[in-house]
């Protein structure tokens, strides 16, 4: 999967998160997100590499964990490709 695959399996993940709890999608246009919303993504994918999270609390480990993170990784890439810096929580 490549930066971009990777990103937009991410917003999707969070836009249905957010649908099934009533709330506005994160990004609504993927081929064109504001700063802002690329700056609220970069936060939750911040949550989501920390330590606890990435592990699920020491509950994955080896080949699953490194799928994870390969993936997040992308993400973070790709978002900083769009200038938005991801720090870890």
């Amino acid at each position: 999967m490549n930066q971009r695959e990777a990103f937009e399996k991410y917003v999707a993940k969070h836009n249905q998160y957010a649908q099934m709890f009533g709330q506005d999608e994160i990004i609504t246009d993927i081929n064109n997100p504001t700063q802002q919303q690329l700056e609220q993504l970069a936060a939750r994918l911040g949550s989501d590499l920390s330590p606890e999270s990435l592990t699920c609390d020491g509950e994955i480990r080896g080949a699953a964990l490194q799928k994870k993170t390969a993936y997040l990784n992308a993400v973070k890439k790709e978002l900083e490709s769009r200038g938005v810096k991801v720090g870890y929580y």
